[in-house]
């Protein structure tokens, strides 16, 4: 038992390495862009163990069929520190701390 939302969004690039840019976008210029953010990705405490990755699976799932037709290769998430190694284990790096606040920022390629 568990939710996620999907949203195209833009993201704001604050201090990334110049190499991230040229591979993901294939241009140096810092600063905003469109990527697709998993949102609101939560389950239920009773859920199985597992349910979380296999709706994380589904978001990705969902994220590159749509890719596909509009395009977007940039998958993000914003999430507590303490969740990094979680998003780790299922293939995002960290990105960035997000702006004005305590959340980080990971991403994934599709």
């Amino acid at each position: 038992d568990g939710y996620f939302s999907i949203a195209l969004k833009i993201i704001c690039f604050n201090n990334v390495d110049e190499s991230f840019l040229l591979e993901t976008f294939g241009d140096k210029k810092s600063g905003n862009r469109v990527a697709f953010l998993i949102g609101q990705l939560a389950r239920s405490n009773a859920s199985e163990k597992g349910t979380g990755k296999m709706l994380l699976n589904e978001a990705l799932s969902y994220i590159s069929n749509v890719s596909d037709i509009i395009g977007g290769r940039l998958v993000y998430i914003d999430c507590d520190k303490s969740l990094q190694s979680y998003y780790e284990q299922n293939g995002f790096e960290f990105l960035q701390q997000k702006h004005k606040s305590e959340l980080i920022q990971m991403y994934k390629i599709i």
